[in-house]
């Protein structure tokens, strides 16, 4: 896997950055991981027997692979650093969760026998890769699902929710009262041309190229990342959009989401589950 597939490792998978991760999920139950872990492990679903087997990809350092763990499903974590690796065989040591085990791999090409897991989970790794590993990953984790199978995915920030942080959306609002059709239109207009436009003048590079820097290369929109499931074989059953806790964080958020509130643009956090077809689409 290149660079061109996948960041390179060292923008968000250096020592500081997987010690801070560790930290924030030995705290979990007292910050914003809170609500996120158990916003996924509601869609995952209860367990109803013992031999449910999970797969976690691009698991990072564990969170959700121990979560499912300590739930009672044996899950497997799978990620392309060793330093994470490494840190996620710790933390699973520390909270007593045996039934998990973690393997350094690459997404995009798993090793594993077809139709082994029950599910597939899929957190915080849509923004990190572009379109065509995305979809090779949507692929290996279709291939990797039992028939009847499903996928959880978790995915911030979206497509166009930056705009909804500070200033940048104060041009839209005399198109907030538009039909929510005309209303996404409208901001997919305004992100592309005039604002594209003024952010490279100000910034001297555009807001994607930017936020590439940052490890997000690739943040969704509703449209895309359904297509891309639907290209892999899925079946999409559950789509949320909203906000989390900490996007109020952001000066002017919590006016502004009222403002737009009828767009699915404005909301910061993507939630889906996707299950496995009786026939795969063809490539």
């Amino acid at each position: 896997m290149s660079n061109r597939d996948y960041l390179p490792a060292d923008l968000y998978y250096g020592d500081d950055f997987v010690a801070e991760q560790s930290q924030k999920y030995r705290n979990r139950h007292s910050n914003y991981w809170k609500l996120r872990i158990a916003s996924v492990m509601n869609l995952i679903g209860p367990v109803n027997n013992e031999e449910i087997k999970v797969l976690d990809l691009a698991c990072s350092i564990g969170a959700f692979t121990i979560e499912c763990a300590l739930r009672g499903y044996t899950a497997i974590g799978v990620d392309f650093s060793p330093l994470a690796i490494g840190t996620a065989k710790q933390l699973a040591a520390e909270q007593s969760a045996h039934k998990c085990n973690f393997v350094i791999g690459d997404v995009t090409q798993l090793s594993f026998p077809s139709e082994s897991f029950d599910v597939v989970v899929a957190s915080d790794i849509v923004e990190h890769l572009f379109d065509e590993p995305l979809l090779r990953m949507f692929c290996q984790a279709y291939i990797s699902l039992k028939p009847g199978g499903h996928m959880v995915i978790h995915t911030t920030p979206t497509r166009y929710s930056y705009l909804f942080s500070t200033w940048r959306a104060l041009p839209l609002v005399p198109f907030a009262w538009l039909p929510q059709p005309l209303l996404d239109r409208s901001i997919e207009w305004y992100e592309a041309y005039p604002f594209s436009l003024l952010y490279k003048l100000i910034h001297g590079d555009t807001k994607q190229r930017l936020a590439m820097k940052q490890g997000h290369c690739n943040c969704p929109s509703y449209f895309r990342l359904s297509g891309l499931l639907q290209e892999a074989g899925f079946v999409l059953e559950k789509y949320y959009a909203d906000h989390a806790p900490e996007d109020f964080q952001r000066p002017g958020f919590r006016w502004l989401s009222q403002v737009f509130r009828r767009s699915i643009h404005v909301r910061g956090h993507i939630w889906a589950v996707c299950r496995k077809a009786s026939q795969r689409a063809s490539h």
